[in-house]
């Protein structure tokens, strides 16, 4: 028994050493030979694809250090091709380092390439192992390679300070949800009706600046318009929650009063004859700023009168944005009609036709105290 025990352990050991041996024969890629891509462009001009990849170069950082803010730490990488997976097999044929999608922050498109189609977003990109789920999805009002090749210098990586800027507007409810795997499951659910953000560059003494410059409507897989941000307030405040977002208030002839939203809560219900839908929002404020010749503290009575213009501009707001944007179109931005057996045509008559009723609550803080 003794002496089976013996070879058990003998045979073990022999294996374990043999595991440990076989190790260094596995072929090592040094971090400095891939190329970590962190934003993806895509454009369309003169019926071709032009592919923009904005990628990590560890080599740039110099000695020890992997990264130096003093330095551009990312390589531009662009090619062309007849489709869209022509110009990306071009682009890394033409690379000499491993390109590696995984650690890959955003896809931007350009204006011209949405306004062609985006149904490569549910056919190729959501179904790829290589490009993870979390990637965020943005639309630039020009060409995506602007914004991809822009050098800013508010971070490490510009990608990352992109990223963060999408990250930042998502959560206060700036913008719409821009997660690849929230963008196609919008895309298939709603017939290829969605809304991404729309970024745009700026120039600030020879700086580069990326910001948000509205919310792109998508309809049918097409980009339909983008909206400006002073026309995007009743999408958000219908759609999800929003917070730090400036309505101005002019309470009277001497005073414009400036209230941020703290927090908002939305709740709508559709008929069950789709006849009649039914969209209540609440909204807690802070008063942000009071402009006046003479300054003086605000009433009792103007905190009422606060609320109530605050409430009315949000009702015209989402009046504003459905009649304008969603009952003409028949596009369901928001969401009304998902993962229904109903057509995209009978989807646009009930769109077209519903009665919309718009009730909105407001609290205005006094002294910040209530929560």
């Amino acid at each position: 028994m003794k002496q089976s025990n013996l070879l058990r352990y003998l045979f073990a050991l022999f294996g374990f050493l043999c595991c440990i041996g076989l190790c260094g024969c596995v072929e090592s890629v040094e971090l400095s030979e891939r190329a970590l891509v962190q934003a993806i462009g895509i454009d369309v001009e003169d019926g071709e694809y032009t592919v923009t990849i904005q990628y990590f170069s560890p080599e740039n950082g110099g000695g020890q250090a992997m990264l130096d803010i003093s330095k551009p730490n990312n390589y531009i990488l662009s090619s062309t091709g007849s489709t869209l997976m022509e110009a990306l097999s071009k682009a890394e044929q033409r690379q000499g380092k491993d390109i590696f999608y995984v650690h890959n922050k955003l896809l931007v498109i350009g204006k011209e390439a949405a306004s062609q189609g985006v149904t490569y977003l549910t056919e190729y990109f959501s179904g790829n192992d290589d490009i993870k789920a979390n990637v965020l999805v943005c639309i630039a009002d020009s060409k995506a390679s602007e914004v991809v090749g822009a050098q800013i210098e508010q971070g490490i990586l510009p990608a990352a300070s992109l990223k963060k800027l999408l990250e930042n507007a998502e959560e206060n409810g700036q913008t719409s949800s821009c997660e690849l795997i929230s963008v196609t499951r919008s895309l298939i659910e709603q017939n290829g009706d969605t809304v991404l953000p729309a970024v745009q560059i700026q120039k600030e003494e020879d700086k580069e600046l990326i910001t948000l410059s509205g919310l792109a409507l998508v309809q049918d897989y097409h980009l339909r318009e983008i909206l400006p941000q002073e026309d995007c307030t009743g999408f958000l405040f219908c759609k999800k929650s929003v917070s730090r977002r400036a309505l101005v208030c002019k309470l009277d002839e001497e005073r414009t009063v400036t209230l941020t939203p703290v927090r908002s809560n939305v709740s709508r219900k559709l008929s069950g004859d789709k006849s009649e839908l039914t969209v209540q929002i609440h909204v807690l404020s802070d008063v942000a700023e009071v402009l006046s010749e003479e300054p003086s503290p605000l009433s009792e009575q103007d905190l009422d009168i606060l609320e109530q213009l605050q409430e009315k501009q949000l009702e015209q707001a989402v009046l504003d944005f459905y009649n304008h944007y969603v009952r003409t179109s028949g596009a369901d931005y928001l969401g009304l009609f998902s993962n229904t057996t109903l057509s995209r045509e009978e989807i646009g008559k009930f769109l077209s036709e519903i009665e919309l009723n718009v009730e909105v609550s407001t609290d205005i803080r006094r002294n910040n105290q209530q929560n």
